[in-house]
C-alpha cells in the first residue's frame, strides 16, 4: 500500500522538536498506574522530548499489549499563502486500522486510508493472501511477499507524534488526573517558542515555522500507548511573499476490541497476470491484418 496521505500531508507541517519546557510535578493519582519505562519518565518529566520518545515506538507495542485494537483518526490541514498569493490549500483526509490477529504470525488486519469509501486505498491481509484496493477501483488478491504492511501500521500510529513534533518547541503538557483509567494530558502553547535545534540547516522550512496557538489533549493507558486524542494548532512559515498560515486538526481513538474480525472483500477483479507470449503474437498479427 502506497505510504499514508496522513504522513505525506502531516509533513508539510513537520517540526523538530525544540527545548523541554518546565516540567511539573505529577498528580499523586497519577503515579502509581505504572513503573514502566518509558513512561515513567514521561510522568516524572512531562516535556516534549519524553512524550514524543514515548510515541515513537512502533505498532508492535500496541499489537503486544491490546491484541485486536480499533484505530482511526482524520486530519483537516490548511495553508493560507499571502494575500494575493492563491487560494488556500485544504486537505481532509481519515485512516481506519482493524488488528485482528492475536499475535504477529496471526496475520489478520484492515488498513483503509482515504476521506469516504469510494476515495480510499485499502489494504486487507488474511494469513498469506493480500487484498488492496486503489481509488475507483475493486480489490485484487495477491500472495504476500513483503513484509511493508509492518512499516504501514508503524505510520498508522505514529500520525499523533508527527504533529506533535510541529508543536514542540512552544508546547506546554500538564498532567490531569486519571479518567477512567486513562491518563489525561492536557497541550496548551507555553509562551515562548524553543529555538531551532542546531543540527537544522537555517535554510531548512522548518527553522521558519512559529507556532502560534496549541489546543488539545491527549490520553494514555498503562501501557503508554495513546487511546484518544484531539489536538488543533496554528502556525506561520515565513516565505519570501510573506508569512504562510496553517493550521492543523487531529482527532483520533484505539480501542481495544477482543470480538474483532477481518473479513475478505465480497468482490475481487481477476488477479492481474503476465503477458504470455503466443497472446500477444496473436494480437499483434491480427492488428497487421487489419
Amino acid at each position: 500500500m502506497r505510504r499514508s496521505l496522513h504522513r505525506a500531508a502531516l509533513a508539510l507541517a513537520l517540526a523538530a522538536c525544540g527545548e523541554s519546557s518546565e516540567p511539573s510535578e505529577p498528580s499523586g493519582a497519577i503515579a502509581p498506574i505504572l513503573a514502566e519505562e518509558p513512561l515513567s519518565a514521561l510522568l516524572a518529566d512531562p516535556s516534549p522530548d519524553n512524550l514524543l520518545a514515548l510515541l515513537s515506538r512502533d505498532h508492535r507495542v500496541v499489537r503486544r499489549a491490546l491484541g485486536p485494537h480499533r484505530l482511526e483518526h482524520s486530519v483537516d490541514l490548511t495553508l493560507t499563502p499571502p494575500a494575493e498569493g492563491g487560494p488556500a490549500q485544504q486537505i481532509h483526509d481519515e485512516l481506519l486500522l482493524l488488528w485482528a490477529g492475536r499475535d504477529d504470525r496471526d496475520l489478520r488486519l484492515h488498513l483503509r486510508q482515504g476521506p469516504d469509501p469510494l476515495t480510499s486505498r485499502e489494504l486487507i491481509i488474511l494469513g498469506e493472501t493480500v487484498y488492496t484496493r486503489l481509488p475507483y477501483r475493486r480489490f485484487v488478491a495477491q500472495p504476500l511477499d513483503s513484509d511493508q504492511h509492518w512499516l504501514a501500521l508503524d505510520e498508522a500510529y505514529h500520525a499523533v507524534r508527527d504533529l506533535l513534533e510541529l508543536a514542540a518547541p512552544a508546547l506546554r503538557i500538564t498532567l490531569s488526573d486519571p479518567q477512567g483509567g486513562l491518563i489525561r494530558l492536557d497541550l496548551s502553547h507555553r509562551g515562548e517558542q524553543a529555538p531551532p535545534s542546531p543540527e537544522q540547516p537555517p535554510e531548512s522550512w522548518r527553522a521558519r515555522v512559529r507556532i502560534l496557538e496549541i489546543e488539545g489533549h491527549l490520553e494514555l493507558d498503562s501501557h503508554g500507548i495513546w487511546r484518544g486524542v484531539d489536538l488543533h494548532l496554528l502556525y506561520t512559515i515565513d516565505a519570501e511573499a510573506g508569512p504562510i498560515r496553517g493550521e492543523a486538526r487531529l482527532r483520533g481513538a484505539l480501542t481495544p476490541d477482543p470480538a474483532l474480525m477481518v473479513q475478505e472483500p465480497a468482490e475481487l477483479d481477476p488477479s492481474p497476470q503476465r503477458p504470455r507470449y503466443e497472446d500477444e503474437r496473436r494480437r499483434l498479427l491480427d492488428g497487421l491484418a487489419r
